[in-house]
């Protein structure tokens, strides 16, 4: 009985070492490299802006002051973005090209500039 115990454990223990490798790459390959274009805004108004007496820029600084964050709307997506607050700030309400990783709608940005073009790229 005590060596039926043993073996199962490491019958168990060699399963999860065979499985792991598995697990990590299909983690890994949901996260991609991507390059999108189009406007910073904030989570709150989601480019609508509707404040009175607000423009985006200052609708997008009041909301993120408010704890709402920075978005990117591509079209009728909207991406999170997550990285460096002063850096984006920058670009608040305007439109930008945003390069970093893409995780479901979150964007991980490694750079952020003024806009390219208004298409939007994935590699990996």
């Amino acid at each position: 009985m005590h060596q039926s115990l043993g073996f199962r454990i490491v019958l168990v223990a060699v399963v999860l070492a065979l499985c792991l490798p598995l697990t990590i790459q299909t983690a890994y390959s949901a996260i991609a490299a991507a390059t999108l274009s189009g406007t910073i805004s904030c989570s709150r108004c989601h480019g609508l802006h509707a404040r009175k007496g607000t423009n985006r820029l200052s609708c997008t600084m009041l909301c993120v002051s408010q704890d709402a964050h920075y978005v990117l709307l591509v079209g009728d997506k909207t991406y999170a973005l997550e990285g460096e607050r002063n850096t984006i700030q920058n670009f608040g309400g305007g439109d930008a090209t945003v390069t970093g990783r893409l995780a479901g709608d979150t964007i991980e940005v490694a750079t952020i500039g003024h806009q390219v073009n208004a298409r939007h790229t994935k590699s990996r």
